[in-house]
């Protein structure tokens, strides 16, 4: 996909490229275009060579990678051949050719063509990577998803994080599920075996103590973050800690449950596991 996407910037590059020439009223050889000769100096061209070149060679990637998908495109040939007067007509190259006006309306529509197949595919690509309900979350964004798993379940929530320390955002997400008894909340903390409170502070175990469902464990060797609720589950990098949630670079992969239910069921089966291999507190 990353090739994909350079190719789109190439095209997007070489339609700027003809659609300065075109619009000079300028007659260039292939040399010139290839040197790019009058461009503005702000002008930063992704492709190299004369255009026609630079298309058939794009055009070959593109059927490399996937030739059903860009059979509708063609290679192009100068038709007629028009070289330079002082080249030596038997010299066939394309660096000697002139680009009429008919050859850059030509290329720069098979150009536009050869983008908007493209760009269209990719688009393809990506929706049904998100259909897949696999997302990738950081940031802002990560912080949201924890806030949206909290906000949006109806039955229960599962917080599972070696080190807690309930961010204000958090708890007042959680206390809004107060007001939903039959709901019921599961967390999983770790580490600090000597001094748990260091993993999962008084004041936090107090606050949890609100839900009348809660059910609290302690797993030593956990290092794993994983969040969820009836309808979707977060992978993430980043404990439930107001420290981490402000200043850390951490990430996330968010499952959704109506779209992938095997990733989501297989994740959930494993972290019922750890839970059921823990400690209630």
């Amino acid at each position: 996909m990353e090739e994909l996407t350079i190719i789109s910037l190439e095209l997007e590059s070489l339609i700027e490229k003809i659609e300065f020439y075109k619009s000079s009223g300028k007659v260039f050889d292939s040399w010139d275009v290839y040197n790019h000769v009058d461009m503005p100096k702000n002008f930063e061209s992704k492709t190299y060579g004369p255009l026609f070149t630079t298309y058939n060679d794009i055009v070959s990637r593109l059927k490399g990678y996937d030739k059903k998908t860009f059979s509708s495109l063609k290679k192009l040939k100068l038709s007629p051949p028009l070289l330079r007067e002082d080249v030596d007509n038997n010299y066939n190259h394309y660096d000697y050719y002139l680009y009429t006006s008919e050859h850059l309306i030509e290329i720069l529509f098979e150009t536009k063509k050869a983008k908007k197949i493209l760009d269209k595919f990719l688009n393809s690509k990506e929706k049904i990577s998100t259909q897949q309900g696999v997302e990738f979350v950081a940031e802002d964004s990560l912080n949201s998803a924890i806030i949206g798993i909290i906000k949006e379940a109806r039955s229960f929530i599962t917080l599972i994080a070696p080190y807690i320390k309930l961010h204000e955002r958090i708890k007042d997400a959680l206390l809004l599920k107060l007001k939903v008894p039959a709901l019921s909340l599961v967390v999983v903390f770790g580490k600090n075996e000597q001094d748990k409170s260091k993993s999962l502070s008084t004041s936090d175990k107090t606050f949890l103590n609100k839900f009348p469902k809660l059910s609290l464990y302690y797993k030593n060797r956990l290092h794993a973050k994983c969040y969820f609720n009836e309808k979707e589950v977060l992978l993430t990098s980043m404990n439930l800690y107001d420290y981490s949630q402000n200043n850390n670079i951490e990430f996330g992969v968010l499952i959704k449950k109506e779209i992938n239910p095997s990733l989501y069921d297989e994740v959930i089966t494993y972290f019922k596991d750890v839970i059921e291999n823990s400690i209630k507190q």
